[in-house]
Formats: C-alpha cells, sequence, structure tokens
C-alpha cells in the first residue's frame, strides 16, 4: 500500500498535475517534497549532459 501511494505521488509530480481534493495536508506535503525531489533530480541530470556534451564539443573543436 505504501508503495502505491508513493507511486502515485511520484505519477503526479512528474506529469505536473494538481493533487485531488481529498489528499490530506499530510499528502500534500508528501507531495510537494517529492516534486522538489524530482525537480532536483532532473536539474541535476541535465546538468550532468551538458556538461558531457561541453567536453564533447571542446574535444571537437
Amino acid at each position: 500500500m505504501r508503495d502505491s501511494f508513493y507511486q502515485v505521488i511520484r505519477d503526479v509530480a512528474c506529469d505536473g498535475l494538481v493533487l485531488p481534493k481529498i489528499f490530506c495536508e499530510d499528502h500534500q506535503i508528501r507531495y510537494h517534497m517529492e516534486a522538489k525531489r524530482l525537480k532536483n533530480e532532473v536539474s541535476q541530470k541535465l546538468k550532468e549532459e551538458q556538461r558531457k556534451l561541453h567536453k564533447l564539443s571542446e574535444m571537437v573543436s
């Protein structure tokens, strides 16, 4: 049950959807924490990819 809850939160956060009003305040806090964590994770991956591309472009030049 707990894993399915976190999967729903992750799916909603990844899709950028708004939580239904049925979620309590505790669930909303968890959603925002998960959304923030996912945003940071994606941002970090993007920065790593940009560094790799920058290094490759320097090697080609």
